[in-house]
């Protein structure tokens, strides 16, 4: 029974992998969808959502609150003239998102107009420097055309989040959302004493006194770890000062410890505005303006889908098989 429920699965898995393949190309010549992006109208959403409640509601009575809402909803709609446009940020490690987030400011860049806010739901336990260092650089982009930037911090903005975070004209938090973080980490593993106990040598050669500082396999010097060491406090007086630029009253010197705090300490402290959710703050608006979300769809490669699909089956003939080996 063993043997063939793994013929059975080696076999579904060759067929998902040429199946794959032929999908890959067959779309070899169609258009990418990569830099789609995709315009919701949030007002007209939580509006049907309503609808939809109502009716479940309201039964018989519904057809004459729908009319009635009709009306309302016509002369309501002919009064927003402001606009707040809301990009979603979901950052990881390497700050990936900030490949389609840095369309979707160009794109709005386009369109908005001096008058509209633009409000950024930003998630991100922060990451590599250079990531985050891009991303701020396209919150930038935004406060320097002279738009409202606001910030909503729903769960967490730490270390590079808050690094882009800072540059909102305002940040909102939840009330126990982590903020700050205010530091820098360099660390790696190294195998150096491993390889020797094994009798393997590890060769380096390098041009440039600190072209490597800190290795893998190698060994690592005393003068490489203090120059490593003064890289990163380099680093972490850029990220002070980036912080001090936009917020100037925050004492950043005694909150620049790489410590974090939860959303209500933050705003005491300065590093936060106001204390509120951006559910909250988005429909404290949403019958005075139009509000836009402006998302670019997350694409998964065929790889992805071929791997999520190979342990799904995986799962189901494990699952089979204990509960073959239960009955036996």
């Amino acid at each position: 029974m063993f043997m063939d429920l793994m013929f059975f699965l080696a076999k579904a898995i060759i067929v998902l992998v040429c199946a794959a393949i032929i999908i890959r190309l067959l779309k070899k010549d169609t258009p990418s969808s990569k830099n789609k992006i995709i315009i919701t109208h949030l007002n007209e959403e939580l509006r049907k959502t309503c609808l939809h409640i109502n009716k479940a509601i309201l039964g018989k009575k519904f057809k004459k609150h729908k009319k009635e809402e009709a009306k309302i909803h016509k002369n309501q709609n002919a009064n927003l003239l402001d606009r707040i446009f809301v990009l979603d940020f979901d950052g990881d490690v390497k700050a990936k998102a900030v490949s389609a987030f840095r369309n979707e400011v160009t794109a709005l860049l386009q369109v908005a107009n001096p008058t509209d806010e633009i409000v950024i739901r930003l998630k991100s336990p922060g990451g590599t420097v250079i990531g985050y260092g891009l991303g701020a650089a396209q919150m930038a982009r935004i406060r320097n055309k002279g738009f409202n930037l606001t910030v909503c911090v729903d769960e967490v903005a730490a270390s590079g989040g808050y690094m882009m975070a800072c540059v909102g004209n305002k940040i909102l938090s939840a009330p126990f959302a982590y903020i700050g973080s205010i530091g820098v980490i360099l660390e790696t593993l190294n195998f150096n004493k491993l390889l020797k106990s094994q009798h393997v040598e590890v060769e380096q050669i390098t041009a440039g006194k600190y072209k490597r500082t800190i290795s893998t396999l190698g060994p690592i010097s005393e003068e490489g770890r203090q120059k490593a060491k003064d890289d990163v406090e380099d680093i972490h007086s850029h990220f002070k000062a980036h912080i001090q630029k936009f917020r100037p009253l925050l004492d950043i010197e005694k909150y620049a410890t790489g410590e974090v705090w939860q959303g209500e300490q933050a705003q005491k402290i300065g590093l936060v505005d106001q204390i509120i959710t951006s559910d909250e703050y988005l429909l404290s608006h949403i019958k005075t303006k139009n509000i836009f979300k402006v998302h670019t769809p997350k694409q998964t490669s065929v790889v992805d889908k071929i791997c999520k699909g190979a342990g799904n089956l995986i799962d189901i003939m494990l699952s089979k098989l204990r509960h073959t080996n239960q009955l036996s």
